[in-house]
């Protein structure tokens, strides 16, 4: 099992965005069902961050397809690394919207991934459960 979690710059228009995430999920269900994939995408503003967990060979396919998209930029690799298990097995793409008073940058989520590696084995539910936490309680990031 691989992991891969990214984060990139949204550059879809305002005036179409719910139609564009609900394309986005909805492309995203079946084409990962048809790899073996699974995962969750979280948006917040205009940054998508999305994990997805599989076979390495199914990812790297996967990923390419994505960097080519034009909804999005600035395309940034937070985990990219072997897993045990599953976090979301059942979830084809779960996707969660994440408050606009949560303060999230790029920054913050490239500090929370290095600071994350360097002390922990990655595993993609703890992973799942610090950016559910962004959903739930509003969190302070600035001390990273």
């Amino acid at each position: 099992m691989h992991l891969l979690v990214y984060t990139s710059q949204s550059l879809i228009e305002p005036a179409v965005a719910e139609f564009e995430l609900d394309q986005i999920v909805a492309d995203s269900k079946r084409n990962n069902t048809a790899n073996g994939l699974t995962g969750v995408m979280f948006q917040h503003r205009d940054r998508f961050i999305q994990l997805l967990e599989g076979e390495q060979s199914a990812i790297r396919q996967t990923f390419e397809r994505i960097q080519k998209d034009p909804r999005h930029t600035q395309i940034e690799i937070l985990f990219d690394s072997a897993i045990r298990q599953r976090g979301c097995p059942d979830w084809s793409m779960g996707a969660f919207d994440i408050p606009e008073n949560v303060d999230i940058s790029s920054q913050h989520l490239k500090a929370l991934s290095d600071g994350y590696r360097k002390n922990f084995i990655v595993q993609t539910d703890t992973i799942l459960s610090l950016l559910r936490g962004f959903v739930s309680e509003p969190m302070d990031l600035s001390s990273l």
